[in-house]
């Protein structure tokens, strides 16, 4: 790999040194001097102004190898300069980028963020081996779920992760001058099959991350892994949280079918707990260990 780049001296420095310590995001700071960061880009914002049209930027949201991250801003001409560059889950070593405190229209990754002008020093890394080796894809994105969505920030773009489960056929406005889709989605990443007993039957239904994390007190990624990966969950630690306690579950049958579920399978929507009592013994439904469907 090559890279010729004629650049001023960065950081109040005489000259610029060629061989930069590498550092980690977290570890850079505006009075840290001759660094250099090897960094993901993980979210990519358009270009727009600020609320009161001061400024017009752009924002990279970028992460070290520890998936520590930080805010890459952007201005005015610079943005054409770096079109080419910063693509979405490509790796850079970034240097001489000035590192400040967040502005108020930024986006706030970090304790710092930087931003990258014509002094600023971004290499692509591109070739498998040593130390140029990119880095992995990650294995956290922050993404709200839809539940949050009205705590956004009024003029501020954020990725969702959603899931298709419904398309509708093309449709067309009244004046036949434009057409669209109509598309169901859901935020819910992963679900689960469970077996629940009452004192007459058991059936299998499915319930999804947020309940299964309620009801068991454990996350999605743990229940998963659990069973999953290691193929095996802990019966006795489950026992012991559902022991003395009675569930009234509300299903129904859902709007939507994954691909793995079985027809006329019903869903958990709500349940409510209250503690067992030994004259309620055969009233209570048991919940046999979960078996995974992991959605993405």
């Amino acid at each position: 790999m090559s890279m010729v780049h004629g650049h001023l001296p960065c950081n109040n420095e005489t000259e610029a040194n060629p061989m930069d310590q590498r550092l980690p995001v977290d570890a850079i700071t505006p009075e840290t001097t001759d660094w250099t960061c090897k960094i993901q880009v993980v979210d990519k914002f358009l270009s727009r102004k600020s609320s009161d049209s001061a400024v017009y930027f752009q924002t990279i949201l970028v992460q070290d190898g520890s998936e520590q991250q930080v805010s890459i801003i952007l201005y005015g001409n610079d943005i054409p300069k770096y079109e080419n560059l910063f693509g979405l889950f490509k790796t850079y070593l970034v240097s001489c980028a000035k590192v400040r405190e967040p502005r108020n229209y930024s986006i706030r990754a970090a304790m710092y963020e930087w931003v990258a002008d014509r002094y600023t020093i971004v290499e692509a890394v591109t070739n498998n081996n040593g130390s140029k080796a990119p880095l992995t894809a990650p294995t956290k994105l922050d993404t709200p779920s839809f539940s949050s969505i009205e705590e956004q920030l009024p003029g501020v773009e954020f990725d969702l992760l959603a899931v298709v489960v419904n398309c509708s056929a093309i449709q067309y406005t009244t004046d036949q001058s434009k057409h669209f889709r109509k598309e169901i989605v859901i935020d819910q990443r992963c679900h689960f099959e469970v077996n629940i007993m009452d004192a007459s039957d058991t059936i299998m239904v499915m319930i999804s991350e947020t309940l299964g994390e309620r009801m068991l007190s454990l996350t999605s990624e743990q229940i998963y892994e659990q069973v999953a990966v290691q193929q095996q969950l802990c019966i006795a630690r489950i026992n012991q949280l559902l022991a003395h306690k009675l569930f009234t579950l509300e299903l129904q049958k859902p709007l939507y079918r994954f691909p793995d579920q079985k027809a006329g399978m019903l869903a958990i929507t709500s349940f409510t707990e209250t503690p067992f009592s030994p004259e309620q013994t055969g009233k209570r439904q048991k919940i046999d260990p979960p078996t995974p469907a992991k959605t993405k």
